[in-house]
């Protein structure tokens, strides 16, 4: 990681061994951390592996969550991003969002913006997405929970209505929108 960031990388995924001088630097450069917490809440089953590897499980888990909260409170940049599809399942990676904000300390409006405009400006499409504005995909989520008020519901797909990507309806479970587009958001 030490490489990494001095030779200028835009983000470290995990960063879960980050000492405060790398944080500084990191903060200083204007790099990114991806956190994904959600690989560090599984639940480790001592029924399935041996008593050491499940103490060191448990031990790193810890440790990854610490990290993430320094780094947070010494000012590092935060995008969200999961392990989604590996260790957690498909259609769970919001739950990403209420773990950045009870472990990582963030409030629920900035881990969403690190899942939205931070997200899209580490990966360099600022420009067509991140943000709900004229000239921009409509790229949206709909649901039927307050984030600011309950954002670990974003994390349960029955709380998801609809996923609208680049103005056109790609999931309507609740039949809000009958067939198609979204013309008042996509001009």
């Amino acid at each position: 990681m030490e490489a990494a960031v001095r030779s200028g990388v835009t983000s470290i995924e995990h960063g879960y061994a980050l000492d405060e001088e790398l944080r500084a630097e990191m903060v200083e450069r204007g790099q990114y951390l991806v956190p994904t917490l959600l690989e560090t809440t599984q639940d480790l089953d001592p029924a399935r592996t041996s008593p050491s590897a499940y103490e060191k499980g448990v031990r790193w888990h810890r440790t990854a969550q610490e990290s993430v909260a320094r780094s947070v409170a010494a000012g590092v940049r935060i995008a969200m991003g999961t392990d989604s599809g590996l260790a957690v399942g498909h259609g769970h990676n919001l739950k990403e969002l209420a773990l950045l904000v009870d472990i990582a300390g963030l409030t629920p409006m900035e881990a969403i913006v690190a899942g939205t405009g931070d997200a899209a400006r580490l990966c360099g499409v600022d420009e067509v997405t991140g943000t709900l504005e004229a000239g921009k995909a409509a790229d949206l989520v709909v649901t039927d929970v307050d984030p600011l008020t309950d954002i670990a519901s974003l994390g349960e797909p029955d709380h998801v209505l609809a996923v609208v990507k680049e103005g056109r309806i790609a999931v309507d479970r609740a039949g809000l929108f009958g067939a198609g587009t979204l013309p008042a958001l996509c001009p």
